[in-house]
């Protein structure tokens, strides 16, 4: 099933009026509309994304897609609450988005990368298969899974996919009739589960419109081996495509800690990690030092998303668990605990912010997608 949530944020002190009175409120507050599934509303759900806007639309105005395990792309319009418009992939299985304002890219099962049109979801290309240096049985070619995809921020002609083997390939699809490998990066040692693209940093945390503290264009990688890793997109012939690593603690050594899912704030500060054991840390991008961490949830975190900043420079975060519950925070307050939305009667598989902040729409193993 479908339902669409209208979020009133919490009232902060420095946003109330002038001289007015009474308790502030911490709450958010929602109230959800049913949104109609038709045929796919058995269906089970594994990624959402909201792409990119024009300047001044709120992210997710042009719709929001949605992936099918079973290989179907939808995409969804939130002010109507119905689907627009789905498409079946004709692979195995599908696992993850990724969506600049003119192209979407699925990854899916035996390195199929598909590549649509984001407007319309008219089909371009599909991405030359990576085949892995291992042979199969009787000495054919193996194709690893493509668990996930992200547009670079440096160039929206680079896509970004991490494969089943922890392959790391950067694609140039600049031409869809000439998509080619531009790098193949070394990885690690365990599988890999996300995957983020990082921009400028700013050099003024409080007034994150100025200056910025220019980086080379860099991805973020986490995987169940306990590690983050940063990779220099722009490295030179024969230099380490590495730009830092950072090692999650855990109860037996960093591999007990077994990341599962990660996401970088707005302003490209703070990388947030979920783990197996529903703890959730943040770090600083540039230093790699750890600002935050919470025992967030009992079950294994599964997503994490950030929203847009708002008017007044801070930016909230949610992480979704197999606990079945959502966490919403502040990120300007230490990653201050706000609301618990326990919506879904599953695990939370994806969450996503809407509507500049002011929407969440998230998807379950209970088969369900929810707006907010």
């Amino acid at each position: 099933m479908f339902k669409a949530w209208s979020i009133s944020l919490p009232t902060h002190q420095h946003n109330r009026p002038k001289g007015s009175s009474g308790a502030i409120s911490t709450d958010l507050a929602a109230v959800a509309r049913p949104v109609t599934l038709k045929e796919l509303r058995s269906s089970n759900f594994v990624d959402v994304c909201v792409g990119p806007c024009q300047p001044g639309q709120p992210p997710g105005d042009n719709g929001v897609y949605a992936l099918v395990d079973t290989g179907i792309l939808v995409l969804m319009r939130p002010t109507g609450r119905t689907i627009d418009k789905s498409v079946n992939l004709q692979v195995q299985s599908a696992f993850a988005l990724a969506a600049t304002a003119q192209q979407l890219a699925v990854a899916c099962a035996q390195g199929v990368v598909r590549l649509f049109s984001s407007k319309s979801l008219t089909f371009r290309t599909t991405l030359p298969r990576f085949a892995a240096p291992s042979a199969g049985a009787g000495g054919g070619a193996v194709y690893p899974d493509a668990q996930s995809c992200s547009f670079s921020l440096a160039s929206t002609e680079q896509l970004v996919v991490a494969y089943a083997d922890h392959t790391l390939i950067v694609w140039d699809v600049t031409d869809t009739k000439q998509v080619h490998c531009m790098r193949s990066l070394p990885s690690h040692g365990s599988c890999i589960w996300d995957v983020c693209a990082l921009g400028n940093v700013p050099l003024d945390w409080a007034d994150p419109g100025q200056q910025v503290r220019q980086q080379p264009p860099r991805v973020a990688t986490c995987a169940a081996d306990g590690a983050v890793r940063l990779w220099n997109l722009s490295a030179v012939q024969g230099a380490s495509p590495q730009a830092g690593v950072i090692m999650v603690p855990g109860d037996r050594g960093p591999a007990s800690s077994k990341l599962r899912c990660m996401c970088v704030s707005p302003d490209c500060r703070h990388i947030c990690v979920g783990d197996q054991h529903g703890n959730i840390r943040v770090y600083d991008s540039v230093t790699c030092k750890q600002l935050s961490v919470q025992e967030a949830h009992d079950g294994e975190v599964l997503c994490l998303d950030y929203s847009p900043v708002r008017p007044d420079g801070g930016f909230l975060a949610a992480s979704g668990s197999r606990d079945m519950l959502i966490h919403i925070y502040n990120a300007q307050l230490g990653y201050q605990l706000l609301e618990t939305l326990d919506d879904h009667s599953a695990a939370v598989t994806a969450v996503r912010f809407t509507g500049g902040g002011k929407g969440l729409v998230s998807c379950g193993a209970d088969r369900s997608i929810i707006f907010r």
